[in-house]
């Protein structure tokens, strides 16, 4: 999702789906960057053997991600920087489980209940560690059923509303013991 740059890592994306050996696996990219950005991408993919699995949407209007991710498995985020991922609330609201790195103040969000998370590390490592959950991910598809469940139970706590009465709740309790 978004653009092209560093902080995205989207060839540690590709990578990983290209170390799953997973044939059936697709990675579907929401975004752009520029021509150079998307020669390499599109090079990398093919020099990883799979070119026919990376589809590339270009920019695309919000109500169509929604789309995709209501019908996807799995929502493959690899940012390392992040000020505010609104991407990842968008998967949840969506009912998508999440696979990221636990960081940036949405890994621990994923973990508790939207998804898997790995522990930033190297490149390497974290290709390997991705398509490990991924490899998982696939061939237990109870898991990712059990984990979209617990997303559209447990969503609504996520929502403005419920952090507004949260807050004004936490100010009436203050004021309790004032």
């Amino acid at each position: 999702m978004g653009k092209f740059d560093f902080r995205k890592q989207l060839g540690l994306a590709i990578r990983a789906v290209a170390a799953t050996g997973n044939q059936y696996i697709q990675l579907h990219v929401c975004g752009t960057g520029s021509e150079q950005e998307m020669a390499f991408f599109t090079a990398l993919a093919a020099n990883e053997g799979i070119a026919d699995r990376v589809i590339f949407h270009g920019k695309i209007p919000n109500r169509d991600v929604t789309a995709m991710m209501k019908n996807a498995d799995l929502f493959f985020f690899t940012s390392i920087m992040e000020a505010t991922s609104t991407v990842v609330l968008e998967a949840i609201s969506a009912g998508l489980p999440v696979l990221s790195f636990n960081t940036c103040g949405f890994g621990p969000l994923v973990k508790g209940f939207a998804g898997e998370t790995i522990e930033l590390s190297n490149p390497n490592k974290s290709v390997t560690e991705f398509a490990e959950k991924i490899t998982y991910l696939y061939g237990n598809r109870d898991v990712l059923n059990k984990m979209r469940e617990s997303i559209l139970m447990n969503r609504k706590e996520l929502s403005w509303d419920s952090k507004a009465r949260r807050t004004v709740d936490l100010y009436h309790k203050i004021l309790e013991n004032a």
